[in-house]
């Protein structure tokens, strides 16, 4: 996906899914560039999102020391699927249009 396509897709939408290692969360993607979210071991958590090109950008201070984590992502329909740079697929996440979860 392109930047702009990707900041269409997230912008005041949630996505929910699946982290590989069994995690469940959704996350509420603002305008402004910060994220609500809930994870089903950690709670309700914040951080930040940012495009660099056509790379999303994401960093979250309760996971991955806050460190920045990139990706690329490709749509099919309601799903987007989130590869890390080198190559490794990570997430196929589910849109849903607003904030239904209230994040």
């Amino acid at each position: 996906m392109s930047g702009s396509a990707i900041r269409k897709t997230l912008v005041n939408n949630t996505m929910v899914g699946r982290h590989r290692w069994i995690i469940r969360w959704a996350m509420f993607y603002r305008e402004d560039g910060t994220t609500c979210g809930r994870f089903s071991f950690l709670g309700r958590r914040r951080g930040k999102w940012w495009l660099e090109g056509d790379i999303f950008c994401a960093a979250w201070p309760m996971m991955n020391n806050g460190r920045t984590n990139r990706y690329v992502a490709f749509r099919n329909a309601d799903r987007v699927k989130w590869f890390r740079l080198s190559g490794e697929e990570m997430r196929n996440d589910r849109v849903l249009p607003g904030n239904p979860m209230r994040l």
